[in-house]
């Protein structure tokens, strides 16, 4: 019988798995995704197989469409592939915004009386203010709306409110001048910038790939927070990288001892640290962003240039000179948690723990030993548990010069050396007994040896791990992969 209603159309073949391997890692953490994905291309083809779109991606006309990468795993297998679906260079070292004086409400007209000027990137505009006595809210809502290219808003203060003027982080790394104006509560110029500096994530992935690894995924949460981002920000970061619901920042700890949720939900419902009920190929699991998310406050420095002032004809003096000194955001220093910090990074730490008792035995977690801020002793939080592989110190590599302090956690290089032995010829040696590619110093010297990390030195002319160990406290579950070859030494002086 013919049936002239049925059409049977020949796909693409879909790119052959390797199938369950030990060498897959997934990280998870903030950056944000290039443009459209291709409809027709590979990526979109096996998040459709996999269940990650909405019906009305998988429904779209000419294939599936992917809207957004965010909080969805993909898959990598090359350096290439994550640069093709990865932007690199949009993290910031904060917002640039000024703030002045605390208002009268409303304003009088002759506060009004004189245009705002405003520099952004060297280009000057003179905004025209209403005439006539104004409420705050009123004259907000107007400047709003004559600068399309900047956020304005009232910011709380002691006795009133402030009139905050800033770039949108969209906007990228800027400068943002506003002129003398004392009728908004800007009796000179205030002057702000934002500057670019690395993200976490991407210094991490590149690490893995320049160290052998074959496979990784990544889950982008979000873009990555700004340096001096402040601690709510970064708390409430951090659970939504874990699949936690707090109502409020100050509750991140309590919402972390949640119980988690079912491991047979759809793959549509998967959010954060979740995703890992769907990869089952993943073996090691690494958080790049923890250690700033859990560390204490950074205080941004104060603008080195001079503040100008003077009348408003010479506004076109304002842009930065091309040679002006700039401090380098490298040379910040690296994270380090309080006693506070501490306790947020061993509920985290012990969340992802709990999964994979629960639903992943098949999983480590590789995450970066915590820096003690003002000689904090970590020791007495670090858990026990053979699903962890903890690593140190910091690490300058090839990638680690954009980022604060110029180095990279050790998380991502103990993953990358852990999987290329996995995935080499002997995929049992112990990952110890070669050196490590790709890792120039430490930043730091390795800590005491009684601690169940597994530290990097300099053995020789060599990077190299000293050892191969997880953080359970039970002999019999300490050894890591080795099973042959050098699995512990001493490192030179």
């Amino acid at each position: 019988m013919r049936l002239e209603a049925i059409r049977f159309d020949t796909a693409p073949a879909l790119p052959e798995e390797a199938g369950l391997g030990m060498d897959v890692v997934c990280f998870a953490g903030f950056l944000s995704p290039r443009g459209p994905v291709a409809q027709d291309g590979a990526l979109a083809r096996w998040l459709d197989r996999e269940g990650y779109l909405s019906r009305a991606e998988r429904l779209a006309k000419g294939g599936p469409r992917v809207d957004t990468l965010l909080d969805r795993p993909v898959p990598l297998r090359s350096l290439a592939d994550y640069t093709a679906v990865f932007d690199s260079d949009t993290r910031l070292d904060g917002q640039a915004r000024v703030a002045g004086h605390v208002l009268s409400d409303p304003l009088p007209p002759e506060a009004l009386a004189a245009p705002l000027m405003t520099v952004v990137d060297g280009a000057l505009t003179e905004t025209a203010l209403p005439a006539g006595q104004q409420s705050l809210a009123d004259l907000t809502e107007h400047l709003s709306s004559a600068l399309p290219g900047l956020e304005v808003s009232l910011v709380a203060a002691l006795g009133g409110f402030r009139l905050s003027i800033a770039l949108p982080l969209s906007h990228g790394p800027g400068t943002l001048s506003v002129l003398e104006h004392p009728g908004l509560g800007f009796p000179a110029v205030r002057f702000a910038r934002s500057r670019r500096i690395g993200a976490a994530m991407d210094a991490a992935i590149r690490q893995f790939f320049a160290m052998g690894g074959r496979k990784a995924y990544a889950i982008a949460l979000a873009p990555p927070l700004p340096l001096f981002a402040e601690a709510d920000a970064r708390h409430t970061a951090l659970a939504q990288l874990l699949g936690a619901k707090a109502e409020r920042p100050a509750f991140v700890g309590h919402a972390l001892a949640r119980p988690l949720p079912a491991p047979f939900i759809g793959a549509e419902e998967r959010r954060g640290l979740t995703h890992l009920f769907g990869l089952d190929d993943a073996a090691f699991l690494v958080l790049p962003d923890l250690p700033d998310l859990v560390a204490q406050d950074r205080l941004p420095a104060p603008p080195d240039l001079p503040l100008i002032r003077g009348p408003h004809e010479f506004a076109d003096c304002v842009p930065v000179p091309a040679d002006a000194p700039l401090p380098p955001l490298a040379d910040a220093a690296l994270p380090a948690v309080d006693a506070a910090g501490l306790v947020l990074w061993r509920a985290a730490v012990e969340r992802v723990l709990r999964l994979m008792r629960a639903h992943r035995r098949d999983m480590s977690l590789i995450a970066a030993l915590p820096r003690g801020a003002d000689g904090l002793d970590v020791a007495p939080e670090l858990p026990d548990s053979a699903f962890l592989n903890l690593a140190g110190p910091f690490l300058r590599t090839a990638f680690s010069n954009g980022l604060p302090g110029r180095a990279m956690p050790a998380d991502a290089a103990l993953a990358g050396q852990i999987a290329a032995t996995l995935a080499g010829p002997t995929p049992y040696a112990s990952p110890a007994a070669r050196p490590l590619p790709a890792v120039h110093a430490t930043a730091e010297p390795a800590g005491a040896q009684g601690l169940p990390v597994t530290w990097i030195a300099r053995d020789g002319g060599d990077m190299a791990l000293t050892r191969d160990i997880t953080a359970s406290l039970d002999a019999a579950w300490r050894p890591g992969s080795a099973s042959s070859g050098r699995s512990s030494w001493v490192p030179s002086p």
